[in-house]
């Protein structure tokens, strides 16, 4: 039986999308379960959702490309370990404010303490 080089792709992604979506459901769960909750109402959490879902199809699809560029299967996984890493360097994952004050020779204390 024949089958197309794209489908083969197709499904790989859509697997991808499937695995990364129940993890994050589970995720999800464990955070409601310890005492997560949210003011947003189901509109935004329709659109939050339709942005994950985006963001993990869109990853999909780049580390099924990169799997194609790829010569060697331990390229491939090198390519999109490094791709793992770059929500960390966000602002979203960080506090932002000590950000906002340059470096200098001493320790940023805060607003009201002396210097």
């Amino acid at each position: 039986m024949d089958v197309r080089g794209e489908a083969l792709l197709a499904g790989h992604v859509v697997a991808s999308v499937g695995r990364n979506l129940v993890s994050t459901v589970l995720v999800f769960a464990v955070a409601f379960a310890i005492g997560f909750r949210s003011n947003a109402d189901a509109l935004a959490w329709l659109g939050a959702i339709a942005v994950l879902v985006l963001f993990i199809l869109s990853l999909s699809w780049l580390c099924a490309a990169l799997g194609l560029l790829a010569t060697s299967p331990e390229a491939a996984g090198g390519y999109t370990f490094l791709i793992s890493f770059l929500p960390y360097p966000s602002r979203a994952v960080r506090d932002p404010v000590p950000a906002a004050y340059p470096l200098t020779s001493r320790p940023f204390l805060g607003p009201d303490v002396g210097g």
